[in-house]
């Protein structure tokens, strides 16, 4: 009789796995003195294996032995670290578990949120996050931060053993951070696999942690790298080119408009608000209803930045070397959208009502080539056109475009000019500011708000458009959403309200609206690193994107600019000239 073959990892069932675990335990307990001792780390192996299954589940990936091989050891050790650090008390096993497990819980709340996973680079966005969200965000993240100073103030101990027990996890932090190429190495040799396409699988079958730490490798690596991607004579060669290009093309003044619409959502894409053509302004859907088109995002329900880097750099929001491009920028100018019309002639004006600080748009903008950037007066230290009513509310797009236009009719100059402007009106926690005039019966509360929100920017949008269309008649405009709006259950609102049918990547498709001299046209999906090449194919007559390879078609093979990522990118880090 031939012998059985061998059970395969994957082939394991989890709960005979969680069994084995646990089963020395019960022999341990035997020893003298011995339960007292073993009781919390039996108890944070059973929350382990308990949150492995059940996380697992919820990332509808199943669960590998392979975690304990890695993510075991890394998690314990921080448990064992915990337990030594903390006061004895019958308090401290549980706060050690919630010191280890609070991150697991922060990791998988932002996944199911924002469908992504966080790396650890993300902990520079919290003072964005802090001001950019609503009270109950606000409140949580203060009461976070005061309950860790509580328990740093009145339950640690500090003795000379401490160092002795963190030795270990110091020596990770400092190989990470100056041979990140060994962490990368070892995660990869201990891993059971690493995807190179889905994250949330990489985390679900090695561990939050041990992802972490492996993306951080990787992000080490390559920003390292940086440096040798500026030093490109080839890639300045074709920016040079490009711009004696448009020099000898462009030659009437056009004015370009290119308006980000924050977290704007046109309802009618889900199911069952498909029929309400209420729920939009009727003048804007009579200008404008039948040539909406869709631009496909880089980001879900947040990092505006990064949607703003493709629109306005032409290139993918790879994350390569930043959670969020902008952190990389300097100041220092490279060839994006704004620098490239900089060049020919124009004036590039970028406007933002709000604070200069947040996600380094002080220093990005700039780095992009424009000329002039506005903030909210109110939210800053320096001059600017633009006001907001109050420090603690968005500003309706509506004053904002009005405080606009006021601005261009009184600015001295051409009409060669690029004008850049981000709303923020739709950001959480979407408070409309005006009277609620549609009903949607539905369970998730804030989707009324934001209906509400998109009927009152529609009609400011078709007014906007319409008084450029009047005064500036040979123009181009594009208005563009950044990203959706986050709801309660994240992706799987829109999943279960049946969002663009659920076509592929649905939850990265956003409205887009271009109005060429006063017509509207609708273009076929695109992305939003398209936006430049559309501009420069329109200042140009069409003749741009029959001489260059144009990133019109969707979807476009994102590889083919990671060459030009890198090269803008290194150029954005060096010191400015």
């Amino acid at each position: 009789m031939p012998s059985p073959e061998p059970e395969s990892a994957s082939s394991v069932a989890n709960p005979p796995v969680a069994l084995a675990v646990l089963g020395g335990w019960r022999r341990l307990a035997a020893w003298p003195g011995a339960l007292d001792a073993l009781w919390p780390y039996a108890l944070f192996t059973l929350v382990f294996v308990g949150y492995w299954l059940v996380g697992d589940l919820y990332l509808n990936v199943p669960g590998e032995i392979h975690i304990f091989r890695i993510e075991f050891p890394l998690a314990l050790y921080l448990f064992f670290a915990a337990m030594h650090l903390l006061r004895p008390s019958r308090w401290r096993p549980w706060l050690a578990l919630t010191g280890v497990f609070a991150p697991y819980a922060v990791h998988d709340l932002y996944w199911y949120f924002f469908n992504d996973i966080p790396e650890i680079v993300a902990l520079k966005e919290l003072p964005e996050l802090f001001i950019a969200g609503d009270w109950t965000l606000q409140a949580a993240i203060l009461a976070a931060a005061a309950a860790f100073c509580y328990v740093v103030a009145t339950q640690v101990r500090y003795r000379w053993s401490n160092l002795i027990v963190l030795l270990p996890g110091l020596v990770v932090l400092t190989v990470l951070a100056l041979a990140p190429e060994r962490i990368k190495t070892a995660i990869e040799w201990g891993a059971v696999w690493i995807n190179p396409w889905i994250k949330a699988d990489n985390a679900a079958l090695n561990g939050r942690f041990t992802i972490a730490l492996y993306n951080e490798s990787k992000r080490r690596i390559a920003r390292r790298a940086l440096a040798t991607y500026a030093d490109n004579p080839a890639r300045k060669a074709d920016d040079d080119a490009l711009v004696a290009y448009l020099k000898s093309r462009v030659l009437d003044d056009r004015p370009v408009f290119l308006v980000v619409l924050e977290s704007f959502l046109d309802a009618r894409a889900l199911k069952p608000l498909r029929e309400r053509n209420d729920i939009l302004d009727p003048e804007f859907l009579r200008l404008y209803g039948k040539y909406w088109g869709y631009s496909v995002s880089p980001t879900f329900g947040g990092a505006t930045a990064r949607a703003e880097m493709e629109l306005l750099c032409g290139i993918p929001s790879l994350r390569e070397f930043d959670n969020v491009e902008f952190n990389l920028f300097s100041g220092r100018r490279v060839a994006c959208l704004p620098q490239i019309l900089a060049r020919i002639g124009y004036d590039t004006l970028a406007s933002d009502p709000y604070i200069p600080s947040f996600f380094n748009a002080q220093r990005a903008y700039p780095g992009m080539g424009f000329k002039e950037v506005y903030f909210a007066q109110e939210l800053g230290d320096r001059a600017s056109y633009l006001h907001v009513r109050s420090r603690e509310q968005y500003l309706f797009d509506g004053d904002l475009y009005r405080q606009h236009r006021a601005f261009l009719e009184q600015r001295d100059g051409g009409q060669r000019f690029f004008s850049y402007l981000l709303t923020t009106y739709g950001h959480l926690p979407f408070e409309v500011q005006m009277p609620l005039r549609i009903k949607v019966k539905t369970k998730e509360k804030a989707l009324e708000r934001v209906v509400n929100q998109s009927y009152y920017r529609s009609a400011a949008l078709a007014e906007q458009i319409q008084w450029i269309v009047k005064r500036y008649p040979r123009s181009l405009i594009v208005a563009v959403a950044d990203h959706l709006p986050v709801l309660r259950a994240g992706p799987d609102t829109y999943l279960k309200m049946g969002y663009m049918n659920n076509v592929a990547e649905a939850i990265y498709y956003n409205r887009l609206l271009v109005v060429r001299d006063g017509k509207p046209k609708k273009y076929p999906t695109l992305h939003h690193f398209s936006i430049p090449d559309l501009i420069y194919d329109y200042l140009t007559d069409g003749a741009y994107c029959r001489d260059y390879a144009c990133a019109l078609p969707y979807p476009y093979d994102k590889e083919r600019l990671r060459e030009r990522y890198r090269y803008l990118l290194g150029n954005a880090v060096l010191d400015p000239e």
